[in-house]
């Protein structure tokens, strides 16, 4: 066999490995988010998904890892389209209003990848091992933000990119498992518009001066 077949047949596993991973973290999606992650077993994943017990287990050891593909990989991968998309439609404004956009659908937006990282969330305050998990996200989560800003060249972003502001972000998802605001601080309210225009502003030294 040579070296230009090997190769061939590697690319070709590796591409049917990939598919075969997101067709179990998307059926793994719409089962966690019918029945919430804490509620969710392989054994319902399995049963979600077009793939013997011995395929899906090749793959994922247990519903953790799953999580963890669909918040890093897919879930990221999403915010990058979506913000595509946000550019392009607000394409009038300035680089400081365009970030305030940026952060205000990644708190409030209701996509399904936010739903299910709002449900990890609450689901981590009362379980070790996925306050452990969350932890670990998050620390991996740091360098992909930062990539983030340099891809979409949005330096003012990367004033977001603390552990301070990781928390509130985790503050906020549990708390809006409880209250449907999402939509309104998302189109009816410039609150939080507001109050990270003024945090950008105070990261680059920016603040305005008071009126006297």
């Amino acid at each position: 066999m040579t070296s230009k077949t090997t190769n061939h047949e590697d690319g070709r596993e590796s591409r049917i490995s990939a598919q075969r991973k997101r067709e179990i973290c998307m059926a793994a999606k719409q089962v966690f988010l019918e029945k919430g992650y804490n509620h969710t077993t392989m054994e319902d994943v399995i049963a979600a998904v077009a793939m013997s017990k011995g395929g899906v287990y090749y793959y994922y050891k247990s519903t953790s890892e799953i999580l963890r593909d669909l918040c890093m990989k897919y879930g990221m991968e999403n915010q990058y389209k979506t913000s595509q998309k946000i550019i392009e439609d607000c394409a009038g404004l300035s680089p400081e209003d365009l970030a305030v956009e940026l952060t205000v659908y990644k708190i409030f937006g209701g996509d399904d990848y936010k739903r299910v990282f709002r449900m990890f969330c609450e689901a981590s305050t009362s379980d070790p091992d996925l306050a452990k998990l969350l932890s670990e996200i998050e620390e991996e989560s740091y360098p992909a933000f930062l990539q983030y800003c340099d891809d979409f060249n949005f330096p003012q972003l990367k004033c977001f990119g603390t552990e301070d502001f990781m928390r509130f972000i985790h503050l906020m998802c549990v708390g809006l498992n409880h209250f449907p605001y999402g939509d309104y601080f998302m189109h009816e309210s410039d609150f939080f518009r507001d109050f990270f225009r003024f945090y950008i502003r105070k990261q680059l030294g920016q603040e305005e001066e008071p009126q006297p």
